[in-house]
């Protein structure tokens, strides 16, 4: 049987098709979509929050600032060394309290010590010359 009304059969169900065929590919891209949120949204969550980490990093800054000023006089000429990120850090927390100076000029010494201190898990190791 072929005619008008098969062909517009035939056409209706092509249309059908291509509709469901487009339906479930929107489908399938929502859920990935949904999925790929929802996976994202847990890694969020199980990551500390930035704060956390600033708040640490700052609480050992002020225990390194304070150890150093519990020995080292006000004003005192000190060297942090030796050169590095471990001296910057010492370098920035003693510099309000001691002047900051070459190894020949200083009359204290500060190299931080990473080996368990009261800083969690780190300490001043000062040596005066």
């Amino acid at each position: 049987m072929t005619g008008p009304a098969t062909e517009m059969n035939v056409n209706r169900r092509l249309w059908v098709m291509a509709l469901l065929t487009l339906a479930l590919a929107g489908a399938t891209v929502l859920a990935w979509r949904v999925s790929d949120t929802m996976d994202a949204t847990a890694r969020r969550a199980s990551s500390p929050p930035l704060a956390v980490d600033y708040q640490a990093a700052l609480a050992q800054r002020q225990c390194l600032t304070a150890e150093a000023r519990r020995v080292v006089p006000k004003g005192a000429r000190v060297y942090a060394g030796p050169a590095g990120a471990d001296a910057q850090e010492l370098i920035e927390s003693v510099q309000s309290w001691a002047t900051v100076t070459a190894p020949s000029k200083a009359q204290w010494t500060l190299v931080l010590d990473q080996t368990g201190g009261p800083c969690y898990g780190e300490g001043v190791h000062v040596v005066r010359r």
